[in-house]
C-alpha cells in the first residue's frame, strides 16, 4: 500500500529520530528539507525529490530553510509492521 503525508514545519522543525520498515521518497513543495542518517546529511529544495535511504534506516527529517517547510513524503507500508519505530543516530 502506498501511503502519502503532507507534512512540514517552520524553519529548524524536525521529527523525532525513527525507522521505517519500507522505503520513502519526498517531494519538496517550498522551504529546504533535510534528512540526518548514519551516512551524513542530504538536503532538497522547493521543486525536487529525495530519495529516501533504506528498510530500517536510522533518520530524522528536518526544515533547513529560512522559510517553511511544505513536503510530500511519500511510504511503502508493510501491514505487518509498525509504520515507524523510535530509533538513534548513536
Amino acid at each position: 500500500m502506498l501511503r502519502v503525508n503532507r507534512a512540514g514545519g517552520a524553519p529548524g522543525a524536525k521529527t523525532p529520530i525513527h525507522t521505517n520498515p519500507r522505503p520513502e521518497a519526498f517531494y519538496v513543495l517550498g522551504g529546504k528539507l533535510g534528512q540526518r542518517t548514519p551516512h551524513g546529511v542530504s538536503y532538497a529544495e522547493a521543486g525536487t525529490t529525495m530519495v529516501g535511504h533504506g528498510v530500517d534506516m536510522p533518520m530524522e527529517v528536518f526544515s533547513a530553510g529560512t522559510t517553511a517547510l511544505d513536503e510530500l513524503a511519500i511510504f511503502m507500508v508493510d501491514a505487518n509492521r509498525p509504520f515507524s519505530s523510535p530509533a538513534s543516530l548513536d
